[in-house]
């Protein structure tokens, strides 16, 4: 299975979201899936 992911990150906005969205990706690798990140 094929994913993007799309979040924002920056200074104002904080990492948060794409810390969360990378732990994501990785679990969801770790099942098989084929994941890209867009930052």
């Amino acid at each position: 299975m094929k994913i993007v992911i799309r979040t924002h990150a920056s200074p104002g906005i904080g990492f948060g979201h794409l810390n969360r969205c990378q732990i994501l990706a990785e679990a969801i690798r770790r099942i098989g899936g084929d994941v890209s990140l867009l930052v």
